[in-house]
């Protein structure tokens, strides 16, 4: 099992009952990608917004694009342009300022997905003088023109060999792109899009993973081509470089990455998580929950961190779909759903993973701990990481969860701020019922998207206390914030309930603005 999207019944039995911003950041105040940089701060940078912890009560809708269809990528701005997609397989570009549609584009992927056709976020950047965005659409990869929507390119990931439909045109198996791709500007002038794969524990498909692919574009400027370099296979730990897609056999559906990866371009390295299966078969080297780093030119092991053994019978299922995010110092971390958060050293120099330090803080559980990505910013002055809660309680291990809440009542439905340098929890602040999206920070707030509370909740960095709330039907996706505003998506699906119609695209800004 893996992230429980939307498990209503199961939410509402439980509601009975100066930021250190890492990687290489925007030069502008745009909000480009998943989590704002490579390096997933999800924080905005200094200067580049005027909402503050006493002006942010003053936050109201701006505009509302209905989209008739969950939204739960979460949105990416660049020039005064919004692109994000939605449940339905649309994705769409918004006027920022007035939520007008400039233009939409319909994914042509046909394979199965377990939680809409577009949920990867999308990067937006500048290659050769053209404005391009690429997202993840089923189990195809595109390469849009940002000011037309014109499609570029595009790359079907689907790893079955010959399959009977067609690639890309129809499976009885999962086969996605849950993460958000990440456009890297290489040494030498290559530009290189990283992204995650998975099967949903799916066996026999493929191999999953992390795959890399470079952005061809003729001298004439009329033709573009996305052509794979090379995957990594969590399952066996290897690198495939010959016909990168296909290679590697049908694998057991143990190398699920939907989790984003992050990149630092400057070491030369990728982080990001890894999911469980349900085991029948004997254990390949690298199944299990973990944390793994490669190398960004050629996608080779460097190190992995697994923090439980995998097990055939009975797993927690405690994958890693927080995504991975650099911290300053040299350090990078993510957290898991087994509620702790843990920091490394992003290059041990021994080949092994040095854990620097781990913080529990939320109850683990197999539907919960902590899913949605965290984000960096400032507490006091100081560097802190921001993490919010999921689902408390674990259908795998109810009882163990109790007993993980009994121990420490703050660990169920919080908040909560931890020091990227120690790791030592600064506060924790309550909130109504569980998250699944990621949260942001920017000048002093950290804004939480509270998922199944029904409204977007504004918090002190500081002191951890509410400073705004605004209901929303299901808020799903981190908010950008840019400037005087935020940009966010709703709606959710699933769990037997008819939800698929129902969501969009949000602006709020400040009252002055």
């Amino acid at each position: 099992m893996r992230r429980p999207g939307l498990l209503f019944a199961t939410i509402c039995a439980l509601a009975l009952s100066a930021v250190p911003v890492a990687g290489s950041p925007s030069a502008s105040c745009d909000w480009p990608m998943y989590g704002r940089d490579p390096g997933h701060s999800f924080a905005a940078a200094k200067g580049c917004t005027t909402i503050s912890p006493l002006n942010v009560s003053t936050l109201r809708p701006r505009w509302f694009l209905d989209t008739h269809a969950p939204v739960t990528a979460s949105p990416s701005v660049v020039a005064g342009t919004v692109y994000v997609g939605a449940y339905s397989g649309l994705f769409y570009a918004v006027n920022a300022a007035t939520g007008k549609v400039r233009w939409k584009f319909k994914v042509t992927d046909k394979n199965l997905n377990s939680y809409g056709p577009i949920i990867s976020s999308a990067a937006v950047d500048v290659i050769d003088g053209t404005r391009v965005v690429a997202f993840g659409g089923g189990s195809t990869l595109y390469l849009l023109d940002a000011a037309t929507g014109k499609l570029l390119a595009s790359e079907c990931l689907d790893p079955r060999t010959n399959p009977p439909n067609g690639p890309c045109n129809g499976s009885s198996h999962i086969i996605e792109i849950e993460a958000s791709p990440t456009i890297v500007h290489m040494p030498g002038g290559e530009v290189h899009i990283i992204a995650g794969m998975d099967f949903n524990e799916d066996p026999d498909v493929g191999r999953a993973g992390v795959i890399s692919l470079r952005v061809d574009h003729s001298s004439s400027g009329s033709t573009w081509d996305l052509a794979p370099l090379w995957k990594f296979d969590p399952e066996t730990l290897q690198t495939f470089t010959a016909d990168p897609i296909h290679s590697g056999g049908t694998g057991k559906g143990c190398g699920n990455v939907w989790s984003s990866p992050a990149v630092d371009a400057g070491a030369g390295l990728i982080f990001f998580g890894v999911g469980n299966c349900n085991l029948t078969t004997p254990i390949e080297p690298g199944d299990g929950e973990a944390i793994v780093a490669i190398s960004l030119s050629g996608g080779t092991l460097i190190w992995r961190f697994q923090p439980r053994p995998q097990t055939i019978a009975g797993p927690l299922d405690l994958d890693f779909g927080s995504s991975a995010q650099l911290l300053p110092g040299g350090r990078v971390g993510e957290a898991g759903k087994d509620g702790t958060y843990y920091a490394f050293s992003r290059q041990p120099g021994t080949g092994a993973p040095q854990l620097l330090w781990s913080t529990h803080v939320a109850s683990a559980s197999d539907i919960g701990g902590i899913i949605g990505s965290t984000s960096l910013g400032v507490v006091d002055g100081k560097a802190a990481i921001f993490a919010a809660s999921a689902i408390p309680i674990s259908d795998r291990d109810p009882q163990g969860s109790v007993r993980d809440i009994l121990a420490d009542p703050r660990r169920a439905f919080a908040l909560h701020a931890i020091s990227a340098t120690t790791g030592k929890q600064l506060w924790n602040a309550p909130m109504p019922l569980p998250s699944y999206a990621a949260v942001t920070y920017g000048n002093g707030v950290v804004f939480l998207p509270n998922t199944f509370g029904f409204q977007m909740q504004a918090y002190s960095a500081d002191l951890g206390i509410p400073l705004w709330v605004f209901p929303i039907a299901s808020p799903s996706s981190g908010a950008a914030i840019v400037g005087s505003a935020i940009y966010f998506g709703s709606g959710t699906a699933g769990g037997g309930l008819p939800l698929g119609t129902v969501g969009g695209i949000w602006s709020f800004g400040l009252a002055a603005g």
